[in-house]
């Protein structure tokens, strides 16, 4: 009984990536357009290649999941799959800096009705979220490390708020990112993280990967990626 139990039991990792068995990874992509209400352009269009970019992470991770693609990718779901923290949770929508006012800071989700406006999960609305025991969240949109810079604090982007709210890291952007690129470089991210890669190493790699590439090899489409 004492093996059986010993070979059950989640590997021992500094990650602590759970058992294959257990839910890895909640992942949420493929936002459906609508009108935003906090501004006139809208929503941002449909991202293409992000649900491409999802199910690719989930198999590079592997283990159990849960994906909320278009019409699935809701606020309301991602405040649900956060009642049982997942180690992995990965956002790949639009977002929205503003600069002036941090709080006002925004991820875009897709509209709760079929003519209703897309939603928003404000910065501040991060800080909030119960989001100890995940230990990787990554936000691959638009902007998510800019921010007011408050003086003694720094910039006012959402790794502090996904930090302050209990995950052990974060990856954000320091500018606006192409949606074919992104996909491809969180694939290879994500590759070198189940290879046991420790993350900025994982993140390092993925950039030269891409930086290879003769279509992405400016470093607009992959120095972007930070690892705080």
């Amino acid at each position: 009984p004492t093996a059986a139990l010993r070979l059950l039991a989640p590997p021992a990792t500094d990650r602590g990536w759970r058992a294959p068995w257990a839910r890895q990874l909640a992942a949420f992509g493929d936002p459906l357009p609508g009108a935003d209400t906090w501004q006139a352009a809208g929503g941002g269009p449909r991202l293409a290649a992000s649900a491409t970019e999802v199910r690719a992470v989930a198999a590079a991770l592997g283990g159990a999941h849960q994906l909320f693609l278009g019409a699935d990718n809701r606020k309301r779901a991602l405040v649900d799959a956060l009642a049982t923290p997942p180690p992995v949770l990965h956002l790949a929508t639009h977002a929205v800096a503003d600069l002036a006012a941090g709080e006002q800071s925004r991820l875009l989700f897709s509209p709760a009705t079929t003519d209703g406006p897309v939603e928003s999960l404000f910065l501040r609305e991060v800080y909030a979220l119960p989001l100890t025991g995940v230990d990787l969240a990554v936000l691959s949109a638009c902007e998510t490390e800019r921010g007011p810079e408050v003086r003694g604090e720094g910039v006012q982007g959402f790794s502090r708020g996904l930090l302050a709210a209990g995950a052990r890291r974060a990856v954000t952007t320091l500018w606006r990112v192409p949606d074919a690129p992104t996909a491809a470089l969180m694939q290879a991210f994500y590759q070198g993280v189940q290879a046991g890669l420790p993350l900025d190493d994982a993140l390092a790699r993925a950039k030269r990967a891409l930086s290879r590439e003769a279509a992405f090899a400016h470093p607009h489409y992959w120095a972007a990626f930070v690892l705080t």
